[in-house]
């Protein structure tokens, strides 16, 4: 090594899905998504909606969109699904009728990002397409 050698390093990774074990009935039918060993979220500020009401497309990949989040360059992901359309003054139980959801895609930032914008709601495990 001499005086202004450099040394650069890609520790690219790519986004998976995670799921977790059936045993674990509180994640089941969800999934996680990370890249490397960042976990991401799902947050409301950037949903508009509670992301209980998201349902991820895990077999379509997410986008890579590079923001200056909280002015520390992190990555953020956008994930293709669907949101379902209930109104807020709904009952809490209803008969069953065909599902009324429409496409979105979802801004899903690194977890510890979460909540660094005010408070509001927040998922690391969603739901997911079947």
């Amino acid at each position: 090594w001499k005086q202004g050698d450099t040394l650069s390093a890609d520790f690219s990774a790519e986004p998976t899905w995670y799921v977790s074990n059936p045993k674990n009935l509180s994640a089941l039918g969800r999934a996680c998504l990370m890249v490397g060993p960042i976990v991401y979220c799902l947050e409301e500020a950037d949903l508009g909606a509670a992301p209980h009401r998201f349902v991820a497309d895990v077999a379509a990949r997410p986008q890579l969109c590079e923001s200056n989040l909280m002015g520390h360059g992190l990555s953020e992901w956008w994930v293709k699904g669907s949101m379902e359309n209930l109104p807020d003054g709904a009952d809490l139980y209803a008969p069953l009728e065909k599902s009324d959801r429409v496409p979105v895609t979802a801004r899903f930032i690194p977890y510890m990002a979460w909540c660094n914008r005010g408070a509001n709601a927040m998922q690391v495990w969603v739901r997911k397409e079947t």
